[in-house]
């Protein structure tokens, strides 16, 4: 909104008028409620932060009924983005998530809702929906529902391990080196503090379930030469 006015030759000053320019971005690439990213993964053990977004005009609050596949995939932690919804519960059950929010006005416009950490239960590979259900709805300042919203689901995939890659735990990083090495070797000497899935670190050949020096040494030499001293704990 602009006030305009306008000057004289002799620099009198007219009376002010009000003119509104709306200016059109174009379109959002995401409407509705949906996942950011839309398609996430972690290998057995490890986890991955899921961010929910809502972008919508005139709402102030809303809940998320959210299923998957607790045999897959299990969900560990809401963050909600307190900064813009203040108010919200979450209550997490076997396969689904009831997650409510509200702002203290009006909102219009993309919001980061909260964040979900998602973790890979699955020791094989399993992938499985990220499910908005009824009655996930958003409302309007008077309560009432919002009708016409978007729903966008997302997926979630659990991916084999590479054996042997121990750290960071837990995930991995895709790369056998030392640093595996010293994460294991830590974990013989202190596995409560340094814990390690024993699918991973249990890298003799003959893999007896049991992560011990025998383990550390083989991930050791296989640094060294991968060759002459594979890991076939997978």
């Amino acid at each position: 909104t602009f006030k305009v006015y306008a000057n004289d030759t002799a620099g009198n000053m007219g009376v002010s008028e009000t003119r509104v320019v709306t200016v059109n971005v174009g379109a959002a690439e995401h409407e509705g409620v949906y996942l950011e990213p839309q398609s996430s993964s972690a290998s057995c053990g490890g986890e991955t932060e899921v961010q929910i977004w809502v972008n919508a005009t005139n709402f102030q609050s809303g809940q998320i009924n959210l299923t998957y596949d607790p045999t897959c995939v299990n969900v560990t932690n809401w963050a909600k983005n307190t900064a813009t919804f203040p108010v919200g519960t979450w209550t997490h059950s076997t396969g689904g998530e009831w997650i409510t929010f509200a702002s203290m006005s009006s909102l219009s416009g993309e919001y980061k809702i909260g964040t979900l950490t998602i973790q890979c239960v699955c020791e094989d590979k399993c992938s499985t929906t990220l499910n908005f259900v009824d009655p996930s709805k958003l409302f309007d300042p008077s309560g009432g529902e919002i009708a016409g919203v978007t729903w966008t689901d997302g997926t979630f995939e659990c991916t084999s391990g590479i054996c042997g890659d121990v750290a960071p735990y837990p995930g991995g990083d895709g790369v056998i080196n030392m640093g595996d090495v010293i994460r294991l070797l830590n974990h013989v000497g202190n596995p409560t503090e340094f814990p390690v899935d024993s699918w991973a670190g249990d890298c003799k050949c003959t893999g007896d379930g049991v992560i011990n020096m025998g383990d550390v040494i083989l991930l050791l030499n296989h640094v060294g030469n991968p060759e002459e001293f594979p890991l076939e704990c997978c």
